[in-house]
Order: C-alpha cells, then structure tokens, then sequence
C-alpha cells in the first residue's frame, strides 16, 4: 500500500519497494497472485518475489528506494543499487524507531531520521525468542544503581528511547509493572 502511494505520486518505475520476506517464506501462490494484481495497476508496476535485503539487480539503478519494513541497518546493496538517488527505510533498534531518509552519492547514504513508524521488522533480522531467564547471563557481576526518573516517562520519550537504541543496538527493552498491587515499575533490559 505505500508503495502505491508513492508509485501514483512519482511513477512505478521510480519506486522499488522492499516489502520483508526472503522466498522461502513467501509461498509461490502469494507472489502469482501479487503478479497478477500488478498487471492491473497503471505504469507497468511488476511484482519480484526474493530477499528485500538483498535488492533487485535486475531492474538497476533505481532513483529511489523504498522499504515498508524495518531494518537494523541499511544494506550496502540498497546504497549500489541507488547510486544517485534516495533511500527511505524504517530504522531501529529494539527500542525505537524512525525513517532514514538517505541521499546517495559516489557509494555514501548521507542523510537524517525523520518520525516514529510502525513497520514489521526485517524477518532475517528479528530477535531471538524466549523466556526473559534465558537471556539475563551474570547478574551477580552487574553494575546496580537507581534513579528517580519514572520508567513509564522515559516510554514516552521517543526520541530518548531512540538515542538509547543508538548506544545499545542489541539490547531490548520490556517494562515490567509490579504484580503486588504498589503501581511501581521498572525497565528489563537484555541482549
């Protein structure tokens, strides 16, 4: 959907659109019919079905590119593949999240964050699953300490989360409310 946005402001040839997924998790039927409605849309849309992470060869240069899924960096291939153009992706950590808005010249994506989307994560690039115990490894060697800042004012704070989610790009934050009834809480983080 928001590449068709797009599309219909700029044209399809304009628009790549990264959507997540690599080609074992999208069955062939998914992709035929996708095909199938793309050779119903204005200007020639086409519809590839493979790893979004890995881009489109084929069908480069691209003066823009655009992901509807959120990935922990911008790959390197989207960079060649849009040698004198425009990426826009959802980036972020485990904490927040925001638009990289990049312009790219001679090899290098220079840009700048921009907003809060909500997009699914990468599926190649997801966290691992589990009980909260299975990722908190020498607690007895960590460092404790206390503050008065509120953990649920710090939730609020999306542009403090996303500086954090810069300094600790592998870790994940959870807030974990009291069960005993005194209205505290406090953050859990791991990774």
């Amino acid at each position: 959907m928001a590449a068709s946005v797009a599309a219909a402001r700029v044209g399809w040839q304009a628009v790549p659109r990264a959507s997540p997924g690599a080609p074992w998790r999208r069955p062939p039927a998914f992709c035929s019919f996708l095909a199938h409605a793309a050779s119903n849309w204005p200007k020639g849309a086409s519809v590839i079905c493979g790893d979004a992470e890995k881009g489109h060869a084929d069908g480069a240069p691209y003066d823009r590119w655009l992901a509807t899924f959120t990935v922990p960096e911008i790959p390197y291939v989207w960079v060649e593949q849009t040698p004198a153009g425009r990426i826009v992706a959802p980036w972020g950590s485990y904490h927040s999240y925001s638009f990289a808005v990049l312009d790219v010249r001679d090899g290098v994506a220079e840009g700048r964050f921009s907003g809060y989307p909500a997009f699914m994560r990468s599926r190649t690039n997801r966290p691992p699953r589990g009980y909260l115990s299975d990722f908190l490894h020498h607690q007895d060697e960590a460092d404790r300490s206390t503050t008065t800042l509120s953990p649920r004012d710090l939730a609020a704070e999306y542009e403090a989360k996303f500086f954090i989610g810069l300094g600790l790009r592998d870790a994940w934050s959870l807030m974990a409310e009291a069960n005993d009834g005194s209205d505290e809480a406090h953050p859990v983080g791991a990774g």
